[in-house]
């Protein structure tokens, strides 16, 4: 309990420093002149004098609190001995705050490419292979994201028209949709299974038989078995 009260007290000296620090600087230098073009002087006052004067507020937090806590006066060994669990627990608390925001953040990849979502679709036995006018939509709760076909299309073992492709996944969503547009067809939808930050599939998922078809209104009916339409789908990430 005690370091756990101590880190705080570190946190609160800390940030307490950092913003004394970096507003005598900006005090100090203005009142001697300092050039203050293209906010030099905020800059500095910021990232030189204000680390130094967390680093000071952090040590002083940090034995104020021991002294408190304790209700004695704090020698320099004890302090010497809590500082470095204090700096451990401060810079795990930090990593996790890093990790946490990273892995919640609304963007999926923020600092590189998007993962893609590599799909298939199998149209019914009998069907046609497709030409122009076929369109698929990836569906969010934060975006409509049209899809990228692949040329052409291939049929399957048994004969059935395959038509695959890849959208983008830009954002952590609790739900994704895929529409199937065609000439004369009415919308296939396909609710995915797949969680709010879906990890990279070394290969294609099992397949998934359609969920609902438009009929014209805001409510598509759900889907038979005779709506002979699947899809199977794999996540890939950036190397």
């Amino acid at each position: 309990m005690t370091n756990l009260i101590a880190i705080l007290g570190g946190l609160i000296g800390a940030a307490a420093g950092w913003a004394a620090a970096a507003t005598i600087a900006i005090v100090v230098s203005g009142y001697y002149g300092v050039s203050d073009f293209e906010g030099a002087r905020g800059m500095a006052a910021i990232f030189f004098f204000g680390p130094i004067g967390g680093v000071l507020g952090l040590i002083l937090g940090v034995w104020l609190t021991l002294r408190l806590r304790a209700g004695t006066k704090v020698g320099a060994k004890t302090l010497l001995l809590r500082l470095p669990v204090v700096f451990a627990g401060i810079a795990a608390l930090v990593a996790a705050t890093f990790g946490a925001l990273y892995w919640f953040s609304p963007i999926l990849n923020p600092n590189g490419q998007p993962p893609r979502l590599a799909f298939e679709i199998k149209l019914p036995p009998g069907s046609a292979v497709p030409g122009d006018g076929v369109s698929v939509t990836l569906f969010t709760e934060k975006n409509n994201m049209p899809a990228t076909l692949d040329a052409g299309s291939r049929r399957d073992e048994s004969g059935r028209p395959v038509i695959s492709g890849t959208v983008d996944l830009y954002f952590r969503s609790s739900w994704r949709i895929v529409g199937l547009k065609m000439p004369n067809t009415p919308e296939q939808i396909f609710v995915l299974k797949t969680s709010a930050r879906p990890g990279h599939d070394a290969d294609f998922r099992s397949w998934e038989h359609v969920s609902s078809v438009g009929n014209g209104t805001d409510r598509p009916r759900l889907a038979t078995p005779d709506d002979a339409y699947d899809i199977r789908y794999r996540v890939i990430w950036p190397d």
